[in-house]
Parts: C-alpha cells; sequence; structure tokens
C-alpha cells in the first residue's frame, strides 16, 4: 500500500497473476508458485507448472481471496476464517463458500447466483474446470448491475 501526493491511500496485490510475469518467449518454462496455504490451489504439491496450469492455479488464488474478502474482512480479525479453513484437507473450499453464498440474507437472489458463479469458477477442485481469469472479472462487472 502506498500514499500518494493527494493523501490517497493505493492498494495493489501482488501475489495474484504470478504466472503472468513472463515474457512470451518464456511462456513455455516451467512457473514455480509460492505456496501461500490455504491461499494455494489444492494441486501446488511444490512442483513446477506450464504457463495455462498456473494461470489456473492464480485463478482458484483469486476466489480464496473473494470469499475472505466479502465474508470474513469484515469481522477485523482472521480467527474465523483461519477456523473456517483449518480442515480444507478433507472438504473443498467451495462447500464453504457455498455455505456462505447460501445463508447471504437480503441479496436479491441474481445478485446471490452471479455471486455462486464466481465462486464455483475460481474455486473448482480441478484447474481444468477453472474459468479464465477475464471470465471471471466479467462476472464480477455483471453483478454490479444485477
Amino acid at each position: 500500500m502506498s500514499q500518494s501526493g493527494s493523501s490517497s491511500l493505493n492498494a495493489k496485490l501482488t501475489d495474484f497473476g504470478y504466472s503472468r510475469w513472463l515474457a512470451p518467449q518464456e511462456a513455455t518454462s516451467l512457473i514455480y508458485l509460492p505456496n501461500s496455504g490455504f491461499w494455494t490451489a489444492p494441486e501446488h504439491h511444490h512442483r513446477g507448472f506450464d504457463f495455462v496450469a498456473a494461470t489456473k492455479s492464480d485463478v482458484y488464488s483469486f476466489g480464496v481471496y473473494a470469499l475472505w474478502l466479502l465474508f470474513y474482512n469484515t469481522t477485523g480479525s482472521d480467527n474465523d476464517f483461519t477456523s473456517d479453513t483449518s480442515d480444507l484437507e478433507q472438504r473443498p473450499v467451495i462447500e464453504l463458500a457455498r455455505s456462505h453464498v447460501r445463508g447471504m440474507v437480503g441479496a436479491p437472489n441474481e445478485q446471490k447466483a452471479v455471486l455462486g458463479q464466481i465462486l464455483e469458477l475460481c474455486l473448482a477442485s480441478e484447474p481444468e474446470h477453472r474459468s479464465p481469469m477475464g471470465d471471471i472479472l466479467l462476472l464480477f462487472q455483471s453483478a454490479l448491475y444485477v
């Protein structure tokens, strides 16, 4: 986070899009993504990924971040999130996301449906079932106008 001369704050996420740091000619190289605990895609296992697989891993991490931002960031503490994600080796994180979307009180059904779709497309257990980030961002934009 940085502060500009006009005293406004600028926040940037740096862990997402890690796979995009490659120059086009390096897209055939293996990418070794950082392991960030429960933010990391289930297929990580400390090995290298090709460009396409690495971008799918980024999509998963973004989905976990969206889950945290939308449902846990309001408390000012990560204790609830840490507790709720402590058993992710036994159950997929998408189950936690579905539970939160179902429990949204007062949200229009259309918004709940779009948010549920976004989380499903990001948090799929199998990388080939995750959507490209551009598609996810378009869904987020559509949710703003529902």
